[in-house]
């Protein structure tokens, strides 16, 4: 029997919302929208699908006085022919 935790329930809506929305950038705000999330939760979850390679996160320099580039939004990372591999989901 497979078991799903919370997470990665969360997760699996997460992917979910954004195959619906094929190469859309997609801000963690419209996500939690779209699933009824918090936003902290989606954050979350993001975070741990682009680490995992899943996920690509969408930079862009900050107009601010920092010099940290801010997150606009994700998208599905684009993997060429045969190079998926299930090592990136064990992470």
């Amino acid at each position: 029997m497979l078991r799903l935790n919370r997470m990665t329930d969360y997760a699996i809506l997460v992917l979910g919302v954004m195959a619906a929305r094929p190469g859309e950038i997609l801000a963690s705000a419209a996500i939690a929208q779209h699933t009824q999330l918090n936003q902290t939760t989606v954050a979350k979850v993001t975070k741990t699908l682009v680490a995992a390679g899943l996920v690509a996160n969408g930079l862009a320099q900050s107009m601010g006085d920092d010099d940290e580039p801010e997150v606009r939004g994700m998208k599905f990372a684009e993997f060429p022919p045969g190079t998926m591999n299930r090592s990136a989901l064990d992470r």
